[in-house]
């Protein structure tokens, strides 16, 4: 079946959907997060007319892209849940997520719990902190409390296999995050990514960057520095796309890769990979990094250099946050080096509301796989993401 990352790590996720933090799997507590439902708050209107085109770089969409589909996905929206809530149920709904101490991971829960909790639901956050075990606990909780369907992010896929089978016994819809899972009977749906795609895209925006910047260079002469990871087998994929670079542009001269695989605190590790750069590479020019957390410590530790002519020095990464896009709209002015980053869906909130309703069903694969385009986001389009 076609995989995914990744986001976001021990645990692919961590470093991989995401991408923006990491985590290999280390003990941690579970923090929980559980906000009631306001039954007079609007029901957010979403509609499968929201979904553009078919998923790119050759993803198969599934026959359920048809009438039959549409009808479904038109009767989800039309409230005819208890409670105004477009889906028939309880109105329960668990996310069982690899941390809440990743910007990422955080921003992401709190936009999820806004857009369902407008809807009429009632949203249950349980973070296992990168711990397999933890999070075979919390799913066995939120079935336990009976809960309508489960979102989760996969620290180890193959761990929780049996526990998703069990909370589909249950009744419960249970729906992956940016995770692989070979067996088929363990989820409803799952929320993918191509990562390679999206790796692909990181080095496109770094080639572009270094054609626009340098166009007299000679080939081999631009330094360049890759973070990636390729600990799993959806962060390798992703690795994968970035290592493209030299095949995107000649004047790249790839000086060395750093890998995160192992890491605890992707943006931590990537400035201590950053300052090692900075000893050992002057003459660099470009950081292709994994995720967000990445593309912010490298900016962290280069912003800090007085000597760096930041005309000539960018950093491109994966995922998606506001405060990236805050980055990557001040290097318009070298207020930042973050130039640009990819998108895996433009709003991970909306498709997780999207599956719930089934109005996703146009870019579904026969492994009930939902991969959406990636999409570049430089300083050309950035007004476009920004918050108003």
């Amino acid at each position: 079946m076609k995989k995914f990352l990744a986001i976001l790590l021990a645990g692919t996720m961590l470093l991989s959907l995401a991408a923006c933090g990491s985590s290999n799997g280390n003990g941690g507590s579970a923090a929980t997060k559980s906000t009631e439902k306001n039954d007079t708050t609007e029901a957010a209107k979403t509609t499968a007319d929201t979904a553009q085109g078919s998923s790119e770089n050759g993803k198969d969409t599934a026959d359920t892209a048809d009438a039959a589909g549409g009808e479904a996905a038109q009767t989800a929206t039309a409230g005819e849940g208890t409670d105004g809530r477009p889906t028939v149920g309880n109105g329960k709904i668990g996310m069982s997520t690899i941390t809440l101490g990743q910007e990422f991971f955080s921003n992401l829960d709190t936009q999820i719990h806004n857009r369902l909790e407008a809807g009429g639901y009632e949203v249950i956050t349980v973070s296992c902190e990168g711990n397999a075990a933890t999070q075979v606990s919390d799913l066995e909780n939120l079935i336990t409390m009976n809960c309508e369907a489960i979102f989760f992010f996969a620290v180890d896929p193959d761990a929780i296999v049996d526990v998703c089978k069990k909370g589909r016994e249950a009744g419960i819809k249970m729906y992956g995050m940016a995770c692989t899972i070979e067996d088929t009977e363990a989820y409803d749906k799952i929320i993918n990514t191509d990562q390679y795609s999206a790796g692909l895209a990181d080095a496109e925006m770094a080639a572009e960057w270094i054609e626009k910047t340098f166009p007299d260079a000679e080939d081999g002469s631009i330094d360049v520095a890759i973070v990636g990871l390729t600990g799993t087998v959806d962060g390798n994929k992703r690795t994968e796309g970035e290592k493209m670079i030299t095949e995107l542009t000649s004047k790249a001269n790839v000086v060395e890769y750093y890998d995160l695989t192992g890491a605890t605190d992707s943006n931590i590790k990537t400035q201590e990979y950053a300052e090692m750069m900075q000893s050992k590479y002057p003459n660099l020019k470009c950081i292709i990094s994994y995720g967000c957390d990445c593309s912010l410590g490298a900016n962290e530790v280069y912003m800090r250099s007085a000597d760096l002519n930041r005309d000539e020095f960018a950093i491109f990464g994966v995922d998606t946050s506001q405060v990236i896009y805050e980055e990557i709209n001040k290097s318009k002015t070298n207020d930042s080096l973050i130039r640009g980053t990819v998108s895996l869906g433009d709003d991970l909130s909306l498709d997780v509301w999207e599956c719930l309703i089934d109005a996703d069903l146009q870019y579904m694969d026969e492994n009930k796989c939902i991969y959406k385009p990636v999409k570049k986001i430089t300083t050309d389009n950035i007004a476009d993401y920004l918050s108003e």
